[in-house]
């Protein structure tokens, strides 16, 4: 069961993230129910194996509050 915690009104979680039989642990994560994907670290996720594929993957721009974007892979 995930707990669900909430710091300065945002739900937080921590999880363990699996692939490839390596594990590593996230914790101060946001659990966002109203995005429409799953965005990572792309550094932490390289410690289990997991990298960013730049040939395949498609450029995208992810919007924060106050409007900032930050180009990302999907």
């Amino acid at each position: 069961m995930m707990e669900i915690r909430l710091e300065n009104g945002l739900p937080i979680v921590s999880f363990q993230c699996t692939y490839q039989a390596k594990t590593i642990g996230m914790s101060n994560v946001l659990f966002d129910t109203g995005c429409a994907s799953t965005i990572f670290d792309t550094d932490l996720i390289a410690n289990i194996g997991l990298y960013l594929d730049m040939v395949n993957g498609a450029p995208r721009r992810m919007y924060g509050v106050g409007g900032a974007s930050e180009l990302c892979y999907e």
